[in-house]
Parts: C-alpha cells; structure tokens; sequence
C-alpha cells in the first residue's frame, strides 16, 4: 500500500487541489477514483494497521483545511518521504538478494558436485585397497 496506493492517492490530491477544491472535498474524489477498499476503510478509521503516514496525511490534510495553509508543499514533502521510505526498503531488499541467491548452489550444486567427485574417487579407491 505505501510504495503504490498512498502515492497515488497524494498525487490525485495534489491534482484535485489544483484544480481549486478544499483538501477534504480533494481526498473524498481522490479515495472514491482510486477504488481501494483497504484504503479508504484506513483512511476513514486511521487507527489500525500501517495508520502512521495514512495519519499523518489525514492530519496535512486537516491541518490546511482548519488554518487555510496551503497544502501543496506538505502533500510534496509527504511523497518525497514515501520515496525515500521506498528506496530504503528496495536497498535493503538488494542487500539480501546475494544470500538469498547462495541457497541454491549451497543447497543443490554443492551436493551434486560433491556426490560426482565421490562417484569418481570411490573406484580409485576400491583398486587401492
């Protein structure tokens, strides 16, 4: 959900608020365009789950309809957290890619290798005995 849903969500935001509607109007359209059943139940309750940034941007969001800030820069800080949240976890993914790939070679080529070199070795060593 954060590394397609949220996004997406945010950026529908930004679009309906260029457009020239209040925040809570732009989140209403944007969650019924995007048709994200989990989305929107954690965007109505955002008490439960991965809530933290779903919060957060309900708080943006809450925040620039009370006060009349504006809210383009906070939307674009928000995302440009979600991307660096997402490179992160991408990173550290390709980080354990390396020990995930030696399970096969530890796991099937090192064995049948080691069984071929058996199967070599054992009629040299039954002719010297």
């Amino acid at each position: 959900m954060e590394e397609e849903a949220l996004p997406e969500l945010t950026l529908r935001i930004l679009c309906e608020l260029g457009l020239g509607r209040d925040p809570e109007t732009a989140a209403e359209i944007s969650l019924n365009s995007i048709r994200n059943e989990f989305l929107s139940r954690a965007f109505s309750s955002a008490s439960t789950g991965s809530a933290g940034k779903i919060l957060r941007l309900r708080n943006i969001l809450s925040h620039c309809a009370r006060t009349g800030a504006p809210a383009r820069e906070e939307l674009l800080g928000f995302l440009q957290d979600l991307q660096a949240e997402n490179e992160t976890r991408w990173e550290e993914r390709t980080q354990r890619l390396p020990v995930v790939l030696l399970a096969p070679l530890f796991l099937c080529f090192f064995p049948s290798a080691l069984l071929l070199l058996g199967g070599l070795l054992i009629p040299l060593l039954w002719n010297t005995i």
